[in-house]
């Protein structure tokens, strides 16, 4: 019974440790917000062998978004995206300006970051939601379909601001992007499908 007294001590030290690790894994799962801007490519809207090819410029784009760390290595969140982007028209041997069209994103996200290089976080992200567009007069697709589903993968990276006060974070990312182009109409036999573009970008949250 008199190693007890003894034994306390030691069991009490060595516990220590593991109290310290136990804090230091605990996940912060505040709520962080911030602005993204950049650039996404050009894609491919419609072709076929009775309409026309259209097809949009890379265009820049502004963004917002918000996101919340729910386990220790995935961050879920949402983004809200602007662009303006110019079509170009083509057949045969023509080609010739389509307007713009506004397009407007709201996507849902989520984040994987259990990779590191240093204080840098290394995500795979997969963001789904809403593409919502408006213009293009009576442009196939765009005045048949203004809203459809749209999908981004890829990765980003994450570093703290060293020194900052409001623990800001910033990233930069690259990603592939996967948007419904939505329907034709039946008389233009035009084949529709999936536009397939780049989006990259930078961004910091706070």
């Amino acid at each position: 019974m008199r190693l007890f007294p003894c034994i306390l001590p030691l069991v009490l030290v060595s516990a220590q440790p593991v109290a310290t690790q136990l804090r230091a894994q605990q996940v912060d799962r505040h709520w962080r917000f911030g602005p993204e801007a950049g650039i996404t490519g050009g894609g491919t809207w419609m072709e076929g062998r009775s309409a026309p090819t259209v097809t949009s410029g890379s265009a820049p784009f502004i963004g917002f978004g918000a996101s919340r760390r729910v386990v220790q290595y995935v961050t879920a969140g949402v983004v809200v995206r602007y662009h303006s982007m110019k079509l170009s028209l083509a057949e045969n041997d023509d080609k010739w300006s389509g307007g713009s069209v506004n397009e407007g994103m709201f996507l849902g996200a989520l984040a994987y970051d259990r990779m590191r290089a240093g204080s840098t976080r290394i995500a795979f992200d997969v963001l789904a939601g809403v593409s919502a567009r408006s213009g293009g007069g009576r442009i196939v697709p765009f005045f048949e379909s203004s809203n459809t589903a749209t999908m981004e993968a890829g990765i980003s990276a994450h570093k703290p601001v060293a020194g900052s006060t409001d623990h800001r974070i910033l990233f930069v990312f690259a990603r592939y992007s996967l948007t419904r182009a939505g329907a034709s109409t039946p008389d233009t036999e035009a084949v529709d499908g999936t536009v397939k573009r780049v989006v990259a970008g930078v961004g910091f949250t706070l």
